[in-house]
């Protein structure tokens, strides 16, 4: 794990989302692994919804005791 955040140390993200946005400003700079972590960021977010599209129908929302819901995230 150590390894990896050298190897995109000082480079821009490759997601397509940052790269529109970087398109509209030129020149900017990505220090340290703050590229590494945007694709992080946009890729872990892509992560969680497309696994809700795929198996949310499988955890129903769970009623809390003030009478509001909450995702479930697991089953005992």
């Amino acid at each position: 794990m150590i390894e990896i955040p050298p190897r995109f140390a000082n480079l821009p993200p490759v997601n397509p989302d940052s790269r529109k946005v970087m398109r509209k400003r030129l020149g900017e700079d990505w220090p340290g692994a703050s590229g590494l972590a945007e694709d992080v960021r946009h890729y872990g977010r892509w992560m969680r919804d497309e696994a809700e599209r795929r198996m949310g129908h499988l955890y129903p929302k769970a009623r809390l005791p003030d009478g509001g819901e909450a995702t479930t995230i697991a089953w005992l």
